[in-house]
């Protein structure tokens, strides 16, 4: 989650200036101490795994440099998202997008869309990973079907100030049948123009062997701003 709201921040260009932000101390606003806290209203206590749709929710309550709309259900509420912008339609907003690539294991149709949404120049990047073993999706090769990641796991110096500041990061290229389905798709748009053209990108999307498109346009049955159960978006 830490590593999907800097590579927003950084589209923004306002990587540099929030550094502080993701210290390791509660009062930073995006620590994994602050996460953590808000991933308690969702029923996930500190160290639980963090599915897709609790991580989305966590990342909408908690993000301030641009405005969140959280797609659950495949339904674009295109209101919803046209809302963030002003008269000019200027404005910044992070999509965020709960979804499942297969059964058990990634399926051949949903890697093709798996490819489309790192290929978007709107892609903030993908949330996922393998068992028991988060990932961030930044890059991707179709001709290898694999993946480029980066591994919050690797261990490093608290991050307690400025001048502790690491600048190793580990990057390993997973193949995509090893992933775990269970995803979160994010992009960052910066003008209502942008957000319509990924929203008739999205509606207009098709598996390989299928005629319906993946998301439709609608209003969704679920109400984001009531108490929610995360956990069985998650399963």
């Amino acid at each position: 989650g830490q590593m999907l709201l800097m590579r927003a921040l950084r589209i923004m260009g306002k990587g540099k200036g929030c550094l502080e932000f993701f210290m390791d101390r509660k009062s930073a606003k995006y620590s994994i101490q602050a996460l953590a806290e808000v991933g308690e209203k969702y029923g996930k206590p500190f160290g639980t795994w963090l599915g897709p749709s609790a991580l989305a929710f966590i990342i909408r309550d908690v993000f301030t440099e641009a405005a969140v709309e959280v797609i659950i259900d495949q339904v674009i509420d295109e209101d919803a998202i046209y809302s963030h912008f002003d008269g000019e339609g200027e404005g910044s907003l992070l999509v965020l997008i709960p979804f499942m690539l297969g059964l058990g294991r990634i399926n051949e149709d949903n890697e093709d869309f798996l490819h489309q949404c790192l290929a978007s120049p709107y892609s903030a990047g993908i949330c996922g990973g393998t068992p028991n073993h988060a990932l961030y999706v930044v890059g991707h090769s179709k001709a290898a079907s694999a993946v480029v990641c980066l591994d919050p796991h690797t261990t490093q110096p608290a991050f307690t100030s400025l001048s502790s500041l690491g600048t190793t990061a580990s990057h390993s290229l997973e193949y995509v049948a090893h992933l775990d389905p269970s995803c979160l798709l994010s992009f960052l748009v910066r003008s209502k123009r942008q957000a319509q053209a990924l929203v008739e990108t999205l509606s207009a999307t098709t598996l390989k062997n299928s005629k319906w498109p993946l998301f439709s346009k609608g209003k969704p049955t679920i109400t984001l701003d009531s108490d929610l159960d995360v956990d069985g978006w998650d399963e």
